[in-house]
């Protein structure tokens, strides 16, 4: 008899803490911030009465019995879920603690913080939309939208597939828009200035070049990429009576073109030419790379410019410069070949 009544006391202590574990209070989680409507949440396996007491003072009952399949394991039944509307605007700002009580027995206590939402209780007659870029995953953005019913924002949308990364143009394609060149004799102020565009319908995959009409000229001119000698691109303008002006120059990734300038007569080989581009340019080309309009560029257009001397004269008085001055300009010589057989390989 004595050991029943041991028993029964053991149990008697055991039964009331088991009944306690068999429970949880879910939202609001312990050291979490809320704000605007929201739920005081959990579950409970045999509560019939729930209710909060927040700060000491209770704020209602909550509803008992919702589904809760993921506690059938636990309480041998799914509806002990359990809820309370709440707007946690309506609490002063800062901590604040809750009580739950199942039963009129304590299972459950949460500390928290609260931060009105909307500057006030209940904010009204205001909307706004925000993006979350790389939420919920990287590359991914979340569109926030303002709830007047709920005192808080909501994601409206995710777009998990986002507009890719515009590519850094590289090779060829670094040309591709508008190009805007002006280019001049080391000795002379005379100013020649061309315009033309290219895009992928300038491409030739056999020659792996790009071949355009120059604006308003019968001219036709020809870029290639060289990577030689300092310089991404050999490019070559062909005049309708045989004479060339020849190009070796860089594009910056803002668009800006400089580079190296010569004239070749039509009495002068492509292999010469190059020569002559790599070890004694005529003179520098400036220019740039735009997708739709040259305005403001600082580029004299071929009106805006002064009227240019004869390029067979200039050339004339270069070749007697240059007999007097020697080159500063050095290249290995597959850094020459590179560049001949460039210009050959354009050449019409």
């Amino acid at each position: 008899m004595a050991k029943l009544e041991k028993i029964i006391g053991a149990a008697a202590l055991w039964l009331p803490a088991l009944a306690c574990a068999q429970g949880a209070l879910e939202n609001p989680a312990n050291n979490a911030t809320d704000s605007g409507i929201g739920i005081i949440s959990g579950w409970h396996c045999s509560a019939t009465r729930v209710e909060a007491i927040v700060d000491g003072k209770s704020i209602g009952f909550a509803y008992v019995g919702s589904e809760r399949m993921d506690t059938a394991s636990i309480c041998g039944k799914s509806n002990t879920g359990f809820a309370l509307l709440i707007n946690f605007n309506n609490l002063s700002r800062g901590a604040h603690n809750l009580k739950i009580y199942a039963n009129g027995a304590l299972f459950g206590e949460s500390n928290f913080k609260t931060t009105q939402s909307g500057g006030t209780a209940f904010l009204t007659n205001k909307s706004r939309t925000v993006d979350v870029v790389d939420f919920p995953s990287p590359g991914a953005t979340a569109t926030l939208s303002w709830s007047e019913s709920k005192q808080s924002f909501v994601v409206t949308n995710i777009n998990t597939n986002p507009n890719p990364p515009v590519p850094v143009p590289t090779g060829l394609t670094k040309l591709y828009g508008r190009v805007a060149i002006s280019y001049h004799f080391d000795y002379s102020g005379s100013i020649y200035s061309e315009s033309f565009s290219f895009s992928s319908a300038n491409y030739n995959q056999f020659n792996n070049e790009l071949t355009a009409t120059v604006d308003g000229k019968n001219k036709e001119v020809s870029c290639a990429v060289i990577n030689q000698a300092g310089y991404e691109f050999v490019c070559s303008i062909k005049e309708p009576r045989g004479a060339r002006d020849s190009f070796l120059f860089n594009v910056s990734a803002s668009g800006a073109l400089a580079g190296r300038f010569e004239y070749c007569p039509p009495s002068v080989s492509d292999y010469d030419c190059g020569t002559g581009l790599v070890l004694h340019p005529d003179g520098s080309v400036v220019g740039n790379v735009v997708a739709r309009s040259t305005a403001g560029l600082g580029i004299p257009s071929a009106a805006a410019a002064s009227a240019p001397e004869s390029k067979d004269q200039l050339k004339a008085q270069q070749l007697q410069r240059e007999a007097q001055t020697p080159s500063t300009q050095s290249a290995t010589p597959e850094q020459l070949d590179a560049v001949r057989e460039a210009l050959e390989r354009l050449a019409p």
